[in-house]
């Protein structure tokens, strides 16, 4: 097991929080900075056309600064 030391949210928002742990291990190693991302709840949907064709879009992702074709999806909505 571990035991988290300290836990700091570096960034709250509607749709991604960030925090800061850090942690000693089992072995007694300390990680003193170890990254989490939270995500809302999200889903994707593998969409067949009537020929058997699956439904993609073209999606630019920020962060790599480049397009890619993915499955259509998003956040769940409360409700």
């Amino acid at each position: 097991m571990y035991k988290i030391l300290s836990s700091e949210y570096i960034n709250k928002h509607q749709y991604f929080t960030a925090r800061k742990d850090s942690y000693e291990t089992a072995g007694g190693k300390k990680v003193d900075a170890y990254y989490v991302v939270e995500l809302p709840p999200s889903a994707c949907a593998m969409a067949l056309t009537e020929n058997n064709e699956v439904v993609l879009v073209k999606q630019f992702r920020y962060p790599v600064k480049d397009t890619f074709l993915e499955l259509p999806g998003g956040f769940i909505d409360a409700g």
